[in-house]
């Protein structure tokens, strides 16, 4: 069978499934536009998106901004050997240059100008996120070779050391309070000004690993966890008291493993689950339902979504997937509705028209 059959086959199975499950939650539908790569034969991916939909992604080998239908290359502004890490609702850009003694310094970029930050005598920094109030969550590498989470704000430099007994951590995300997600060895934590980082735990218990990708305004996180240590891994969120496995888009073919990626304000989250056939493919995750996004577009577009990898407060989406031959950037907005929600037998038929028509874990251990 082939790779269109089977998913049309997933389709199928999937709207026979919700037709007699009975009343459930409308799944929503996209409109998608390509953020293709502007040096031919390049491939280009979505990594970070803001409220008005701009993608900070990659475009070959430069990093760069989807904004406006154009593309605008951030090697000058982060010059070479340099990165740009972060984008804010506002367009502000965090990421890390390179200084004439090789070291790399973390900076600010907003319409003002450009700060640079000094250092807490560390030859290495990068930038992962920024909030709205342009304070920059990222990672120190000290001279031991040891990593440690950070934050930068107009007062300094802050490091926030490590869980016990670990060696290192990171920061991956900063929300609007203040509040930092990150991981510390093999386990996945939450930092607050006043009580520092807690360990949130892991889906498999003590021994299981797990990372944390991003992080919402209400301090819920996503990212990913083992069910057993060293054994098969789920996305999750996790709401400050539980943390729950999500992103399991099998009905014919469940997922092998499953990798949560952001977190929006309204719980929304996105990331790729790999089937049974070892393909992974974009999923979302929302009110306690997760849909496989390629089967929220017009499948005569002929898209096949691999990953999402961000999420913004009005539901829009950015990742990768392949169209036409080529791997390319996407943005999939919401298409919005009365607010009508369709009977199960009626959502059914409309998925059968769609279907007719058409190793990180494992680096984290040996670091810890």
């Amino acid at each position: 069978m082939t790779p269109r059959s089977l998913r049309v086959l997933r389709t199928m199975t999937l709207a026979l499934t919700l037709a007699a499950a009975g009343p459930v939650l409308a799944a929503p539908r996209y409109t998608i536009t390509e953020l293709p790569a502007s040096q031919p034969g390049a491939a280009s991916a979505g990594l970070r998106l803001n409220r008005d939909g701009t993608v900070l992604g990659r475009d070959g080998d430069r990093t760069v901004l989807f904004k406006s239908g154009g593309v605008v290359d951030l090697t000058p502004l982060a010059g070479p050997g340099g990165s740009v890490g972060a984008i804010n609702d506002a367009g502000h850009l965090a990421g890390a240059r390179v200084n004439g003694s090789g070291e790399t310094r973390v900076f600010l970029n907003t319409p003002g100008g450009t700060t640079n930050f000094g250092s807490l005598g560390d030859p290495g920094e990068t930038a992962t996120d920024l909030n709205n109030n342009d304070v920059i969550a990222g990672t120190l590498t000290l001279r031991s070779g040891a990593r440690r989470a950070a934050y930068w704000n107009a007062g300094g430099i802050y490091d926030l050391g490590v869980l016990p007994d670990d060696l290192s951590s990171e920061a991956v995300g900063i929300n609007d309070a203040g509040q930092i997600a990150g991981n510390s060895g093999i386990h996945g934590f939450i930092w607050k000004a006043g009580s520092g980082m807690t360990d949130i735990g892991a889906l498999g218990g003590p021994g299981a690993a797990t990372v944390v990708q991003g992080i919402n305004n209400a301090g819920w996180l996503a990212g990913f966890s083992e069910l057993t240590p060293h054994g098969r891994v789920s996305g999750f969120v996790y709401d400050g008291l539980v943390m729950k496995p999500i992103g399991d888009i099998g009905q014919l073919f469940p997922s092998l493993n499953s990798f949560a990626r952001a977190i929006n304000a309204g719980g929304a989250v996105v990331g790729e689950s790999q089937r049974d056939d070892g393909i992974f493919s974009a999923f979302v995750y929302r009110e306690g339902a997760t849909f496989e996004l390629q089967s929220l577009i017009d499948p005569v577009l002929g898209w096949d979504l691999r990953t999402a990898r961000d999420i913004n407060d009005r539901g829009q989406i950015t990742g990768f997937g392949f169209v036409n031959g080529r791997q390319s950037a996407y943005l999939l907005t919401p298409i919005e509705t009365s607010g009508a929600v369709p009977e199960p037998g009626v959502w059914a038929l409309m998925i059968l028209g769609f279907g007719a028509a058409g190793a990180s874990l494992r680096r984290r251990r040996l670091a810890a």
